[in-house]
């Protein structure tokens, strides 16, 4: 019961930390090459409306928590019995939430009762179902989407959260009050993509390549909103970096880069300089040495690094004729993959491990909760030093190191860290930049020693005896 309710509470401070998370700072290794571009000093923020205010002050009146910021983005949390109850503070257009398992619709309404306080005129609008998700204890949490006149807001991004009962008890997150921006844009798609093409080249990215159309939409992330196309550029990885999955926005008007970040998630090599840790594993010399096994799959008489309770598999990505099972899945003729490849069997046992703890722990199946396949691919790049998770893919990437900075990333912590970025994907949904981002690695960094904890061995036995 503990472990069930710690991991819903986990989730649920996901949901929160992902909408609350202060804006305006980034938070990359890399510096300049992942921030984001601010709008211009002259720009100022407006503060919250008198009538924000009133209405405000007139719902705490009735018992309900509110909590509100000016700026850009209006930042709300709101708590109360029943969110969707109508009061003196209530505007919009009077919709209903029923309670009948029509989520998108309820939280919509919610929107509505509460549009005075946000700023909102038209909820039906301006408010757009994303995705629902269900957690352990039956609760319900709407993701809702800002459109103005059709387009995306980026900024405007909020969460309608349903008790057991189907009780709407709370709203967290931003609204972008007051958009007046030109609709029609002076800039065409193309061009957008050839502006963001020259900037990553001039970031020393020269193999880079849009995917997909750009799309219009407003921005107002921490800025004045503004009319621009929204774009993903995806750059290949090389012997010291991962494969690049960049955001970029573009004014439709002018041409300016708003902003732009890259959302690959990776952790960087260890280096001398970092603080003294204990760290126990299995299989590579650097995480014990020793010989450990794993439940995989036998099937056309051959051996799997592949597990179908805990859905995970290991994939060899190199195309080097060294390996017996080069760019496929890891396999054998017999069972004893002796010392053949370390670093497959050290993946299989990490991911096992780090499967089991989230389902066992946290009662989590897989990084979705749906299933999914965690397909490890190992033996990434050449001397490749870093690991990373693949939010184009939906994998798991693992470099085998240069052997001086570092050697193998398929250990237990990494595995581990990795594996929380795609868990926080499937529920927060954390940016990554600014304080969104930090708080995105810091849950990685705490969960991937969790795992590593978990698998520890019970080493009470050996504490020195109290009795001479």
């Amino acid at each position: 019961m503990f472990k069930g309710k710690l991991f819903n509470a986990w989730v649920s401070a996901l949901l929160l930390c992902g909408l609350l998370a202060c804006r305006g700072y980034a938070v990359s290794g890399a510096g300049a090459r992942e921030i984001h571009l601010r709008q211009n000093a002259r720009d100022v923020a407006p503060g919250l409306s008198a009538e924000q205010l009133n209405l405000a002050n007139q719902a705490r009146g009735t018992g309900l928590e509110i909590q509100l910021r000016g700026g850009w983005e209006t930042r709300v949390n709101a708590r109360g019995r029943n969110l969707g109850l109508r009061g003196s503070f209530s505007k919009g257009r009077g919709l209903a939430v029923r309670g009948t398992g029509a989520y998108g619709d309820d939280a919509v309404a919610v929107l509505d009762n509460l549009s005075g306080v946000l700023g909102a005129i038209h909820a039906e609008k301006e408010f757009v179902p994303r995705e629902v998700k269900q957690d352990g204890l039956g609760f319900h949490h709407v993701r809702i989407s800002q459109r103005h006149s059709g387009l995306k807001v980026v900024g405007g991004d909020l969460i309608v959260h349903f008790n057991g009962a189907d009780k709407p008890y709370q709203v967290n997150g931003t609204y972008v009050p007051g958009i007046d921006v030109e609709l029609q844009p002076a800039l065409d798609p193309k061009a957008a993509m050839e502006l963001a093409v020259k900037d990553l080249a001039a970031l020393g990215e020269t193999d880079a390549a849009v995917r997909g159309e750009p799309e219009l939409v407003v921005f107002a992330f921490g800025r004045a909103p503004v009319l621009a196309y929204e774009l993903v550029v995806s750059t290949a990885a090389a012997a010291t970096k991962a494969p690049g999955f960049w955001r970029y926005w573009i004014d439709a008007r002018n041409g300016e880069i708003v902003s732009r970040y890259n959302d690959t998630k990776d952790v960087a090599a260890p280096t001398p300089g970092g603080a003294s840790a204990t760290i126990t594993g299995n299989i590579l010399a650097g995480e014990g040495g020793g010989v450990g096994s794993v439940t995989g799959s036998f099937e056309n008489s051959v051996y799997y690094l592949y597990n179908n309770d805990l859905k995970w598999f290991i994939y060899n990505v190199s195309t080097s004729a060294a390996y017996d099972d080069a760019d496929t899945y890891a396999h054998r003729d017999a069972d004893d993959w002796g010392i053949s490849d370390w670093i497959e069997m050290s993946a299989a046992i990490n991911f096992n491990a780090t499967q089991a703890y989230f389902k066992n722990t946290h009662g989590r199946n897989s990084y979705n909760n749906a299933n999914a396949f965690a397909r490890a691919n190992v033996h990434e790049g050449s001397n490749y030093v870093n690991a990373f998770w693949s939010p184009e893919k939906q994998q798991f990437f693992f470099g085998d190191g240069d052997g001086v900075t570092a050697n193998s990333l398929a250990v237990m912590d990494v595995v581990g860290h990795e594996f929380t970025h795609a868990v926080t994907e499937h529920t927060a949904d954390l940016l990554y930049a600014y304080e969104s981002g930090a708080l995105n690695e810091s849950f990685s960094d705490i969960f991937g020693a969790c795992v590593d904890f978990e698998t520890q061995s019970d080493g009470r036995s050996h504490y020195p005896s109290a009795v001479d």
